[in-house]
């Protein structure tokens, strides 16, 4: 909104301001003063965000008053969506109404419950002066109290007014064109007919539909526990074909006796401790023998070890219930017995991918 003067002016909601510079107009101004105003509080600029502002005045009658929300006239405007307190205020023609001193003037702010349609906060600002001249119109302004509210809610009852006259003419429109219709001329009878015979000749194909014996047939060739066996021996045959073709194409080493460290033994010839590769899985097997050792048991060949310390729970030979040993494979090669709840020997069972 274009105005001739812009004063700045600076207000707070938790003291008075007394070093702002005056703002002077004569009766019948309008929209040509604007207010660039500030809040703070104390001097902490106030974050305007999610509140409503509403400028108050009673003029200088002590009759008249001012409620303007600037949603009527578009006239209060925020400064970055009022993050940094600003806006600006443009007076309107009926806060020019009376010569005299307005010195009560002030902004309103107030949260609204959506919900309830109540508002929840209000705060107000500290007053401030504007002053109203004379003119050689002195008497011929006509003076009324003034409410941003009452203003918008006119124009909005005008508009709807507007609508509804458009609606009425566009109603009267379509039941014109409708009062003027000819069922003779909304189609073509030999189009009519000719379409009633091709809808015959769709209806007689009996190459394009299925009849109730056809679908009898169809449904006898399958049924679901058929397609289910069906699938189930396809998975079956394809591992079995599977393991046939890719089983024997993949590496594997010869089963190798480690060399077992000190407190470590080979529990039974059976079941001795050994090692292999098969692909990129490295599998570990046997019992080893021990009384209460913990440590390297042995130490895997280049080759054969982890890119990174792998960790595993194993069994211990024994019938007592609960027993469990941890054995590290470690990136250097040694398999490791941490720690085993108990002085018997380890059953190790270990695979893992080395790569």
């Amino acid at each position: 909104m274009g105005t001739l003067m812009n004063v700045p002016i600076k207000l707070n909601l938790a003291g008075e301001v007394t070093d702002n510079p005056r703002i002077v107009g004569c009766i019948g101004d309008a929209d040509t003063i604007t207010a660039n105003v500030t809040i703070v509080n104390d001097s902490d600029i106030v974050d305007l965000t999610g509140w409503d502002l509403m400028f108050t005045a009673a003029l200088p009658d002590e009759i008249h008053y001012i409620e303007d929300k600037g949603d009527a006239y578009n006239n209060l405007i925020l400064i970055n969506e009022g993050k940094e307190g600003r806006f600006d205020y443009t007076f309107t023609k009926e806060a020019f109404s009376i010569s005299g001193l307005v010195d009560n003037a002030r902004f309103v702010l107030s949260k609204r419950n959506e919900d309830l349609q109540t508002e929840i906060d209000v705060k107000s600002t500290c007053s401030f002066e504007y002053e109203i001249e004379a003119d050689a119109l002195q008497g011929k302004i006509s003076v009324k109290d003034f409410s941003s509210d009452i203003i918008k809610f006119e124009k909005d009852i005008s508009n709807i007014n507007l609508e509804i006259s458009g609606l009425e003419a566009e109603a009267s429109n379509l039941q014109t064109k409708f009062n003027n219709l000819d069922p003779d001329n909304l189609a073509d009878k030999s189009s009519v007919e000719a379409v009633k015979i091709n809808l015959g000749l769709h209806e007689n194909n009996s190459n394009i539909h299925v009849n109730t014996l056809e679908k009898l047939r169809w449904d006898l060739k399958e049924t679901p526990e058929a397609a289910q066996e069906k699938a189930d021996k396809a998975l079956v045959d394809a591992k079995a074909n599977a393991a046939t073709l890719y089983e024997p194409k993949i590496t594997k080493t010869e089963w190798t006796a480690p060399t077992l460290n000190t407190g470590f033994s080979i529990l039974d010839t059976r079941f001795p401790p050994l090692y292999r590769l098969k692909g990129s899985t490295l599998q570990i097997k046997g019992a080893v023998g021990r009384t209460s050792a913990t440590g390297t048991i042995f130490v895997l060949p280049a080759g054969f070890r982890p890119s990174e310390r792998r960790g595993f729970s194993v069994g211990m030979v024994t019938s007592a219930a609960g027993t469990v040993a941890t054995v590290y494979v470690h990136d250097d090669g040694r398999v490791e017995l941490v720690a085993a709840s108990g002085n018997y020997s380890v059953w190790i069972e270990i695979t893992l991918d080395i790569d």
